[in-house]
């Protein structure tokens, strides 16, 4: 499982808008592995993204929500040093992301 997190939702959306989906559009091989966006039936969205092996989410570091729940092998921070300094009184969203 793959937690990509960005300083906020809308920076996630304005991500996968811009940069994600053109990539996957413009490369095959990428296109072939990550399966459809299916939101009715749960399997992919645009921030839930299933492939061969795993799936993808992507989030904002501005809810503590976002920041837990599910154990991870691989985490990516965007643009880290945009992220809040305290996420709804629960302490530092790095550090709440670490402990996944």
């Amino acid at each position: 499982m793959i937690k990509i997190i960005h300083p906020s939702i809308n920076d996630a959306k304005t991500w996968v808008r811009t940069k994600l989906m053109p990539s996957m559009t413009a490369t095959d091989a990428v296109r072939r592995k990550v399966r459809e966006q299916k939101s009715r039936d749960g399997t992919s969205s645009t921030f839930h993204r299933a492939f061969d092996g795993g799936f993808w989410l992507i989030t904002g570091a501005n809810t503590a929500r976002a920041l837990s729940g599910v154990s991870l092998r691989f985490l990516l921070k965007e643009e880290w040093d945009r992220w809040p300094a305290d996420v709804e009184g629960q302490g530092d969203p790095d550090n709440l992301a670490d402990a996944r």
